[in-house]
């Protein structure tokens, strides 16, 4: 896979979809599909990156999260490939905001916190101010109110670096909005005020309508609890009002649905069935079972204050169904919810959980499951670390890729399990070659990335054939018309010393030159190159 020199037409679509997102859905899909077919035939991992970030991007836009994951997932590998890493930050934290809703949130933190490590890597102070803003929330509605301030307030230290010309009034008012609720719940109702003023002169002349619902969700409780009934109601009328058109739902529904709790506890059921009635469609777009569920556990709450047994026992068999739809959704995952359990020092235990698991699955994320190797996830932090120790000491360096030969035509003929079983014997080969001089890793299907530091060139084309050598004594049968014979690899070397500005992806670029440079010469074999690609004879 390689970055091509993209067209003028490539470039005013990526223009049309960065300044257009969000308004027409319909056209952005067709503009990032094109982007895609382009990207397809000219194996551009840089535009299909965009292209499938984009595509996820307008479907959570849209409320079809359905397709989120999907699309983002298709878009990481080529973003990391590429170095797109604003969007690869930007993709953790849209992964993470989806599955709030979908109520798994050790996977949640997962993304946010691989979202984070690579904001603070490449310096993305705005999307990691974003991500921290986030973060915040989710501690929040955890009641970890003190974590939840610190995050908010490091969000808000952030947005402050942010140049002024790229500064979000959104993200400041989302960040303004969780410091004043967050002090407000944790009982402090002056702290509370004081960014209630700070989104009224900084931010509100700039308010768009989404703004407007979920901070008057907040100015709602805030007068609830001082005792201004009568700004109160005028509140809970304007947030009616505003919820006439489209609505964004996962950005809105834990600021609505909180919102609908506290007319439950002011008994103003009619106001809380009809914002449901206005969520009902948006809800059910996304696919959320978690979500309909938690819609579905207020109108039981509503239902059971009105005495109509035959209306609750019927909502209570669809709060039933709905509950064994998320368990199928999240067997693997936790999937106990927010919304059931409110007490504090329940909510604190739960959150320690989570970040156990967030490290263990840190560290599963780091090892490919098939061949046991390092994964791209690894290779591309660990390489940089490579390349930047080889330049500061001045060692030689090679990054080999390697391919499987013919393997679409070898899985096509004896099967998907052959191909994995293929697979993982090469890779036990290439593990077995691992040491402090040399790191393996799986670079995706069956390509394989070795990095050997400090070697010279002879040395390390005495490994790689050996390596190649070693797979044919392997005996894997490949049977095809013209004859019969084992699998083989190709493989593509770059071998030279770093110099300054040097970074990992220049020296892969250059290996795939050189395995592509084999293919054309008929494969099972390999080439040496010096990173400006001319090939080194040993």
């Amino acid at each position: 896979m390689e970055n091509h020199k993209t067209d003028d037409r490539m470039e005013d679509l990526m223009q049309k979809v960065r300044e257009g997102r969000g308004t027409d859905a319909a056209s952005m899909l067709d503009y990032c599909t094109q982007i895609e077919e382009y990207a397809e035939r000219a194996g551009d991992a840089r535009l299909l990156g965009f292209s499938h970030y984009y595509k996820g991007r307008t479907y959570y836009l849209s409320n079809e999260t359905g397709k989120v994951f999907e699309e983002i997932g298709e878009a990481l590998g080529y973003l990391e490939q590429s170095g797109q890493w604003e969007l690869v930050a930007a993709s953790y934290n849209l992964m993470a905001i989806v599955s709030v809703g979908k109520g798994n949130l050790s996977f949640a933190i997962e993304y946010y916190l691989a979202g984070l490590k690579y904001c603070k890597k490449y310096q993305l102070i705005e999307v990691e101010s974003r991500i921290e803003s986030n973060l915040g929330s989710l501690y929040m509605e955890c009641g970890q109110y003190s974590d939840a301030r610190d995050y908010l307030e490091q969000a808000h230290l952030d947005y402050k670096r942010v140049p002024e010309e790229e500064r979000s009034l959104a993200s400041l008012t989302a960040i303004y909005n969780n410091l004043a609720l967050c002090y407000m719940k944790s009982g402090s109702l002056e702290k509370a005020e004081e960014y209630i003023r700070k989104l009224e002169t900084e931010c509100e002349a700039h308010f768009e309508e989404m703004d407007y619902i979920y901070v008057n969700c907040m100015r709602a409780r805030y007068c609830h609890l001082c005792g201004n009934i009568s700004m109160r109601d005028q509140y809970i009328a304007d947030i009616q009002n505003q919820l006439s058109g489209d609505v964004l739902i996962l950005d809105l529904f834990d600021d609505l649905y909180d919102f609908c709790e506290l007319m439950l506890e002011i008994d103003r059921g009619d106001v809380c069935r009809n914002i449901g009635e206005k969520l009902k469609a948006f809800v059910e777009q996304t696919g959320i079972a978690n979500m309909q569920r938690k819609m579905t556990a207020l109108e039981m709450d509503y239902v059971k204050k009105t005495k109509d047994r035959e209306r609750y026992l019927k909502t209570a068999g669809r709060f039933y169904e709905l509950t064994e739809i998320v368990e199928q959704e999240n067997r693997s995952m936790i999937v106990n919810m927010l919304y059931l359990r409110k007490s504090l020092e329940r909510a604190r235990e739960r959150c320690r959980k989570l970040e156990e698991d967030a490290v263990e699955l840190t560290e599963k994320s780091e090892r490919d499951p098939l061949t046991g190797l390092a994964n791209r996830y690894r290779l591309t932090n660990d390489s940089e670390k490579i390349v930047e120790q080889c330049f500061a000491e001045h060692k030689p360096l090679s990054f080999e890729i390697l391919d499987i030969d013919y393997f679409k035509q070898y899985n096509d003929r004896y099967g998907h399990q052959a191909g994995d079983d293929c697979v993982r014997a090469i890779a036990a080969l290439i593990r077995q070659m691992e040491s402090d001089q040399i790191f393996c890793a799986r670079y995706g299907g069956d390509e394989f990335v070795i990095i050997y530091s400090g070697m010279s060139a002879e040395e390390v084309c005495e490994r790689a054939e050996k390596l190649r050598q070693d797979v044919m004594a392997l005996h894997i049968e490949r049977r095809y018309a013209e004859g019969s014979f084992g699998v083989t690899i190709s493989q593509g070397i770059c071998h030279d010393i770093p110099s300054n500005g040097n970074k990992n992806w220049d020296f892969l670029h250059v290996a795939d030159q050189a395995l592509y440079r084999v293919k054309r010469r008929g494969r099972n074999r390999l080439c040496m190159t010096d990173i400006h690609g001319r090939e080194i004879e040993v």
